[in-house]
């Protein structure tokens, strides 16, 4: 079961990571000490997308470079506009987009009451697209064998 920013960091994130240590004159064993104070992971190679991402805006705020805001600094632990994204395109494919009390229903039952997409923190986003992903696939051999 994937979660977006739960997959591994990218080979573009991890370059940037050590480019910016340069930067700033980290050595291995500084870079490593910053890596574990935010994440818990000592090694770069263990870090998710997101972990990636919060190492990349602490060296930036280190070099004095400001990284262009984002979902996650701005809303740290919500749902991530790709995520919502994703909640709607499933909305989409089950046919709900005509009702969108279908979609909050579902929400509020299988998300602990929430009423809105936007204050759905990031685990609750993740387990409501694979309950929905879950509902699809129901659908979709319902509709093979009926």
């Amino acid at each position: 079961m994937s979660r977006a920013g739960a997959e591994k960091r990218t080979p573009e994130q991890n370059r940037k990571i050590w480019a910016l240590a340069g930067e700033l004159g980290f050595d291995e064993g500084l870079l490593r000490d910053l890596v574990e104070r935010l994440t818990g992971q000592r090694s770069t190679s263990a870090l998710t997308r997101r972990q990636a991402h919060v190492v990349i805006d602490e060296l930036n705020r280190l070099g004095g470079k400001q990284s262009p805001p984002t979902i996650e600094t701005r809303r740290p632990g919500m749902a991530t506009p790709q995520q919502i994204h994703k909640i709607r395109s499933l909305e989409r494919d089950l046919g709900w987009s005509d009702n969108p009390k279908r979609l909050r229903s579902f929400m509020q039952k299988y998300s602990g009451g929430i009423a809105r997409m936007e204050w759905l923190q990031y685990d609750q986003a993740s387990a409501l697209i694979e309950s929905l992903k879950g509902v699809l696939r129901s659908e979709q051999r319902r509709q093979q064998h009926g």
